[in-house]
């Protein structure tokens, strides 16, 4: 596992949270014109023409999905969070939770901690490779030998 795809997963699974939301968002909307639209009317209730029943699959399978990616990232957070709290710099933590966790880009991260962007550019890269190190010391000490 390397650290830095761990640490940019959290703000890819996040994306993909939002969008699914937005996706959810969308088909409720959708569901309520169309539940409006037919108001009153007598419709077919074929295998093939549930519309309110294509709904609900489709939401519960929206809800299923946004649940398993947000318990997995939360996992990631749990596991990530607690290498970071045990770095032994300061900016080192503040970087990688500006980062990672805030979504904040490198140039605001470098303002709020009083470093230059290339400074904290390089104390980024080497509090990546420590919770690199502490991942390898993890892996390793729970293989079967």
């Amino acid at each position: 596992m390397k650290a830095q795809e761990e640490l940019e997963q959290i703000l890819i699974d996040e994306a993909i949270i939002e969008s699914k939301n937005e996706q959810l968002v969308r088909l409720e909307s959708l569901a309520m014109r169309m539940t409006a639209a037919m108001d009153g009317e007598i419709v077919s209730r074929t295998r093939n023409n549930d519309p309110m029943g294509t709904y609900e699959v489709q939401k519960e399978k929206l809800e299923k999905e946004i649940a398993r990616i947000q318990e997995k990232n939360d996992r990631r957070k749990e596991f990530l969070s607690s290498i970071i709290d045990s770095l032994r710099k300061p900016a080192y933590i503040k970087i990688l939770y500006g980062l990672f966790f805030n979504g904040k880009d490198l140039t605001e991260v470098a303002d709020e901690i009083g470093y230059s962007y290339r400074h904290t550019q390089d104390l980024r890269d080497i509090a990546v490779l420590e919770v690199q190190k502490f991942i390898d010391g993890s892996e390793s000490s729970h293989k079967i030998s």
